[in-house]
Order: C-alpha cells, then sequence, then structure tokens
C-alpha cells in the first residue's frame, strides 16, 4: 500500500497550503486564560500569534518546528506583554518537551506528514496535563474513522469528537504519479475516499492549575 501512502502524503500536501484558520483551531482546542499551548507544525507566527492572545494574560506558547525546517527558520524565543512564546526544533513523534506539562495541544497542518500517527498521540497524551485538551488534524481514509478514533481511545484519551471533517478524494489525476492506468481503475473506491478532520480529546484527570514551567 506505498502508492497509497505516498498519495496521501501529496494530498495532504496540498491541504497543508490551506491550514486550518487558528481561530478555529483556538475554539476547537478550548483555549482559555493562562494555558501553556504547544503547536506541534508551527513553520510561521501567524497561529502562535492567535493563540497568544488567547491565553493572556500569562499564559504560553511553544510552537515545534521540524528538525529540516528549523535551521532555515528565523526563530525567537520572546514575551509579547506577559506572554512567553517559544520556538523549538523537534518532531511530533518525539517532542521536547517533558511529560505533564502543557494544557493544550494543537495541530494546524495534517498529521499525515508525520511516519507514525499513533506515536504521535502517544507523545500527545504524554505531554498534557491531566485533563488536558488536544485539537489533532489529519487526513485519513474515510472507512478507517472508527478504528482511528478507537486507537485515540484505546490510548487513554476521553471526551473525543469530531469538530470537523471534509471529504477528499484522491483523484486519479494524483495517483498517476504512482499507478498505470490499469492499477487504478481495480482499485477499491473505498481505498481512495479519504477524510480531512480536526479531532478533539482530553487526558483523563483535573490537573490544570495556573502556569507552570515547560522544561526541555
Amino acid at each position: 500500500m506505498l502508492y497509497l501512502m505516498n498519495a496521501i502524503h501529496t494530498v495532504s500536501a496540498e491541504i497543508q497550503k490551506k491550514s486550518i484558520d487558528g481561530r478555529l483551531l483556538a475554539k476547537y482546542a478550548q483555549l482559555e486564560e493562562n494555558d501553556i499551548v504547544v503547536d506541534l507544525t508551527s513553520s510561521t507566527d501567524t497561529n502562535i500569534a492567535i493563540f497568544k492572545d488567547s491565553v493572556a494574560p500569562y499564559g504560553k506558547v511553544i510552537g515545534i518546528i521540524p528538525i529540516t525546517v528549523f535551521a532555515t527558520t528565523n526563530v525567537t524565543t520572546r514575551t509579547t506583554g506577559f506572554v512567553s512564546i517559544e520556538f523549538r526544533q523537534g518532531n511530533a513523534e518525539e517532542l521536547p518537551l517533558t511529560g505533564s506539562s502543557a494544557h493544550v495541544i494543537t495541530n494546524s497542518q495534517v498529521l499525515n506528514l508525520t511516519h507514525n500517527a499513533e506515536k504521535v498521540f502517544s507523545e500527545i497524551f504524554r505531554i498534557l496535563k491531566p485533563g488536558g485538551r488536544s485539537a489533532i488534524t489529519a487526513i485519513i481514509q474515510y472507512a478507517a474513522l472508527s478504528d482511528y478514533l478507537a486507537a485515540i481511545e484505546k490510548l487513554g484519551f476521553e471526551n473525543i469528537q469530531v469538530k470537523q471533517q471534509q471529504a477528499v478524494s484522491l483523484t486519479d489525476l494524483t495517483l498517476n504519479g504512482y499507478l498505470s492506468e490499469q492499477e487504478i481503475v481495480a482499485i477499491p473506491k473505498e481505498t481512495t475516499d479519504l477524510l480531512y478532520l480536526t479531532v478533539y480529546a482530553e487526558k483523563p484527570g483535573n490537573g490544570m492549575g495556573v502556569q507552570s514551567c515547560v522544561c526541555s
């Protein structure tokens, strides 16, 4: 199924250019005053600025920038008002953060650009404080929605909700880069029907204290 994964990555890259609006993501993640927020796919300041306003006056926003992008990005750690903004080099599968250290974890770009979605959700669970919240965007096969949500629940998350979903199809044009015309015709339709969605989930517990340090 390598061709399918490659094709999904192609579609993911196209959708990534239209990343979910930060204001909508802040609403889905239920950002609150003084939250410590970690965004897994921060390559620009756009959503960071939106999150900064949502967690004022004493919150913190940490953007994780992929290692391949970090070296060519002008990143800084700064304080805007009383809100601390920081960018760190890393990837979503091995976050450069200690456990139980963030109130909220988001990603505005598609999760499929990582290699191991289950490992990412495991890391999200590790980093969240008890009672913490996540809003994660991904592309999955339409037929796999139930399995996807079940896998998130199996990791320990609760109150799992699909906040938005949009049907996406692998067009013949996309598949032409990976398969012959005969192979494309032979693919079951359910294999090429995809969902672009944002899933909200919570880590059980009630440890949502006021701001604390997120240490490396």
